[in-house]
């Protein structure tokens, strides 16, 4: 893990002093790798009985009588590492050996990770996740220039003034601890006031909803006027429309009278002659 965590560091060129650590890679592969310990101890189990011991003796010079079943037991489980301080030999109850406890945490190498933990940059960030998270933090003028890398250095440079809390790698921004955090944890920018990026999409929510409640009033009220103005112009239409049709009524009406009037007169003339 240590190696690892340095060789990041030395991929992304940021300034890092190695710290030496003891691998015990060699450890390992003796137990674990091809011709190791297991895999000699697993071929010897396959021999007979009678080729067990001297099998045994040959690896270790113990009896591996045991093993099979062990072993057995072991494949059919799910192991999960635990790491035990023991607080003393004697494993007496409120009994702190504080030596034997040192002993424990250098020989399982625990000095070490804190070390590197503690000089070391644990929260690191894409520059394009970066850009997208704080965006909220940067000006306008900040946001014309279409280098992300850029503007993601000079937006640190400017509001965190302590230049040991974070580094600039070929890909990623390295923090510190309490430097700027990742997604899942809930702590805050050091060194500046911390706007949490949830919250200004919130306020930027709130400025959108308020942008857009106007537009719709707005468009409420054309929408009304436009319907008043039709109903009005249908109105007059249909008022125009009716006086028209009264007229035309009317002049109908009249002259069917005034024919039906004549004619009566015609025939009343007709019989008085």
């Amino acid at each position: 893990m240590f190696k690892l965590e340095q060789e990041e560091y030395m991929k992304e060129q940021i300034r890092w002093t190695l710290i030496d650590f003891y691998d015990n890679q060699t450890c390992i592969d003796l137990i674990e790798a091809k011709l190791g310990i297991l895999d000699l101890l697993d071929e010897e189990c396959k021999t007979p009985h009678e080729a067990l011991q001297q099998g045994a003796q040959e690896i270790c010079g113990l009896p591996v009588s045991h093993f099979p079943k062990p072993a057995y037991n072991l494949n059919a489980t799910t192991l999960h590492y635990v790491r035990c301080i023991k607080p003393s030999d004697e494993k007496l109850p409120f009994h702190f050996d504080p030596k034997r406890a040192m002993q424990q945490l250098r020989a399982c190498r625990v000095l070490e990770t804190i070390w590197i933990n503690a000089a070391g940059y644990p929260s690191r960030w894409t520059y394009h996740d970066f850009f997208n998270g704080y965006r909220v933090l940067m000006k306008k003028r900040e946001l014309a220039n279409t280098d992300k890398k850029s503007i993601c250095k000079s937006v640190l440079e400017s509001l965190i003034k302590d230049p040991d809390k974070f580094q600039f790698g070929r890909s990623k921004i390295f923090f510190q601890a309490g430097g700027i955090p990742g997604e899942a944890s809930g702590r805050q920018v050091p060194g500046i006031h911390y706007h949490d990026p949830k919250d200004s999409q919130g306020l930027a929510s709130e400025s959108e909803v308020c942008r857009l409640r106007a537009a719709t009033l707005t468009l409420q009220r054309f929408y009304l006027a436009r319907r008043l103005a039709e109903h009005l112009r249908r109105t007059r239409a249909a008022i125009v429309f009716q006086k028209q049709s009264w007229m035309q009524r009317a002049c109908l009406a009249y002259r069917r009278v005034c024919r039906a009037t004549v004619i009566i007169q015609a025939f009343t003339r007709a019989m008085f002659v």
